[in-house]
């Protein structure tokens, strides 16, 4: 990844985790493996910035703070983050606050903030706009697709 000049943040696989119950049997299994398991696999490659806990999911203290302490000892090296809407979704706890959509107001609204903020979800691809996508198919045939970036829109040509 990193000759291709992309530094990731790699994600526990966990979006919107709030809207179901996860059982205490399941707890190990289901929440801290899978993201320990995450880790490990990952934690070799050097283009690797930061872990994050999961993705819009609430419930920090309940589902997901154990996790992040656990991945904390495995791998002192990176930071942590829980991808959210708001940047206090961690109650603060991790290294680095996250906001998702801030606007553009958003680097002047935490330019002093206590830790740092990213916006590891700034923009919208081509994706959720199924109705336009129907009405307008020729809406992709421009060929540029707009990657976000911690806030910052790269551009690849289609078929990259």
């Amino acid at each position: 990844m990193r000759q291709l000049g992309m530094f990731p943040e790699v994600e526990a696989p966990f979006c919107w985790a709030e809207r179901g119950l996860v059982p205490p049997e399941y707890y190990q299994q289901v929440l801290v493996n899978q993201t320990l398991d995450m880790v490990e696999f990952f934690k070799s490659h050097a283009s690797v910035l930061i872990w994050s806990m999961g993705n819009e999911s609430k419930k920090f203290a309940e589902y997901f703070k154990h996790t992040a302490d656990l991945v904390k000892l495995a791998d002192p090296s990176r930071p942590r983050n829980f991808s959210q809407y708001e940047p206090m979704g961690d109650n603060g706890e991790l290294e680095i606050g996250n906001h998702h959509y801030p606007g553009p107001e958003g680097p002047e609204k935490y330019k002093n903030a206590a830790r740092p903020i990213i916006f590891d979800e700034y923009c919208h691809l081509n994706a959720y706009n199924r109705y336009e996508l129907v009405t307008d198919p020729g809406l992709r045939d421009a060929g540029v697709l707009a990657w976000p970036i911690c806030g910052n829109v790269c551009t690849l040509r289609a078929g990259f």
